[in-house]
């Protein structure tokens, strides 16, 4: 244990592993969920934090003492199960070293490059340091739950770099307000509105993040429908709407979502301020009444 506190002591030193090492919100007692809503980030070394919704499907205390570490899986959203995309560096990796050709060969060395290259999508990997946290999985494995994390670019002692801090039942009262429309906050006019493409579809968010350091945006992760693997991302332009789509996570509700196709190129200073990933902004989410579920498929 000396050495574990010396371990400790020296990596204080760097300001971001104050964050990590400390007790974030009391380990000791149930945070709240507005101890971790805020919006500006201090510390280089997480470039994203924010939300995870879903159900575990898997958590496990690895190591030896004096370095434990707990390593966990996430179903994200509502009857969701594993599903596979591609690591994209990965595959223009290995696409430079197929060079048959006859046509036949190719096709299974590309085949054999889909395989090499492929990354579970879903559920989300998470880790921690801090395996008490174990104790509070266990008491919500059937339940819906919300995830605070930080996404760190150096992380030596566990298998991912997504650092979860701590995990609440996401089956909160619904809020008497049950929507928030930030529509007004948009620099156009009415008229303006009607030139962009824009939708609407009902689904769960289940990440609600803020990504950046010098420049800054609310980033979502919404699974489209009341259940399965379609998810899409999209960008939010308002801390408002952003504080109120956590507490909507919070009720594992499904909901309405609204948004608008931003293409014109008066949104390109916007883009660099913020470092937006998509051209989304969602403006209006609502509450509706159907709580998430867990997939009764076998998940491994």
């Amino acid at each position: 244990m000396a050495f574990w506190k010396g371990v400790k002591k020296v990596l204080r030193l760097a300001p971001g592993f104050i964050f990590f090492l400390g007790e974030r919100g009391g380990w000791a007692k149930e945070p709240l969920i507005t101890d971790y809503k805020d919006h500006y980030n201090l510390n280089p070394l997480t470039p994203r934090r924010g939300f995870k919704m879903g159900f575990i499907d898997d958590s496990v205390v690895e190591g030896y003492p004096p370095i434990k570490t707990l390593e966990g899986r996430l179903l994200l959203g509502s009857n969701s199960s594993i599903a596979y995309g591609l690591d994209n560096n990965c595959v223009k990796a290995q696409q430079k070293n197929v060079k048959a050709e006859d046509l036949r060969f190719r096709k299974l060395a590309e085949a054999n490059v889909r395989e090499l290259c492929k990354v579970e999508s879903n559920p989300w990997h998470f880790s921690t340091v801090h395996t008490s946290l174990q104790q509070r999985i266990d008491a919500r494995l059937a339940k819906p739950v919300l995830i605070y994390f930080e996404h760190w670019r150096i992380m030596p002692f566990t298998a991912t770099n997504e650092i979860a801090y701590t995990v609440w039942e996401a089956t909160r009262p619904v809020p008497q307000v049950r929507f928030v429309d930030v529509l007004d906050e948009f620099p156009f006019s009415e008229g303006e509105y009607r030139n962009y493409k824009h939708g609407e579809f009902e689904g769960r968010v289940v990440e609600a993040s803020v990504e950046g350091f010098l420049r800054e945006s609310y980033l979502l992760q919404i699974q489209r429908g009341p259940g399965g693997n379609d998810f899409v991302w999209m960008n939010l332009a308002s801390s408002r709407l952003y504080d109120f789509i956590i507490q909507a996570m919070s009720t594992s509700r499904l909901l309405k979502i609204k948004f608008l196709y931003l293409y014109e190129i008066a949104q390109i200073p916007t883009w660099l301020l913020h470092g937006y990933r998509t051209y989304f902004r969602v403006y209006r989410v609502e509450i509706l009444d159907e709580t998430a579920t867990k997939s009764e498929k076998p998940s491994s």
